[in-house]
């Protein structure tokens, strides 16, 4: 039996690997008394989700990013296990629509969530409001990337019209049709079973 051979693969960050919606539920609960399940998360712009104005939106999510609440968040369930597997047989790196200034909080949660597991941690600044945006599709490009893991649909059709296979994590924000060359998957234990 040949053995498969390496692929780079990009992973998103929230809500692929790190639970942001879950962990944000709790922050928005205990500081801001908004009660809303995970379920209730039924489209990505979170303004819309949160009823609340784009700027309001942007100052809540950085001041979770920079809050306790972040730092105690949970993986994604399957997250960890998949990841063990497949930083053995393929060259794993983070592509984040983060901004720059949240890398240090961003690595550090990594680091103990997630040791040693990924090459390289890319920030494209896509979900900030000033300037010094690059696209997820053109670090893929630059990193070789063969597959990607995205949960957000203007994402994984960015990446899937630069010809890189996207595997779209199932999620109630993303229930939308996707393009062909999209494949939705419903867990981690999913996509490791895609890749072999």
């Amino acid at each position: 039996m040949t053995k498969p051979s390496k692929k780079k693969i990009g992973i998103d960050f929230d809500d692929v690997i790190f639970g942001f919606n879950r962990a944000f539920i709790v922050f928005q609960k205990e500081r801001y008394g908004i009660d809303l399940h995970y379920e209730d998360i039924i489209t990505f712009d979170i303004n819309q989700v949160w009823n609340m104005s784009k700027d309001e939106s942007f100052r809540r999510v950085d001041e979770f990013l920079m809050s306790p609440y972040h730092d105690m968040a949970k993986p994604v369930p399957g997250a960890a296990e998949a990841i063990n597997i497949l930083k053995e047989r393929h060259e794993l790196h983070i592509v984040t629509s983060r901004k720059e200034e949240v890398r240090g909080r961003t690595i550090a949660w990594l680091d103990k969530a997630f040791p040693g597991a990924f090459a390289g941690v890319h920030f494209t600044g896509q979900f900030s409001k000033g300037g010094g945006k690059v696209l997820k599709s053109e670090v893929c490009k630059q990193l070789l990337v063969d597959t990607f893991v995205e949960d957000a649909l203007v994402y994984a059709h960015e990446i899937a019209e630069a010809g890189i296979d996207v595997f779209l994590l199932d999620s109630p924000w993303n229930q939308e049709r996707t393009m062909p060359t999209v494949t939705r998957v419903k867990s981690w234990d999913e996509i490791v079973e895609k890749m072999d």
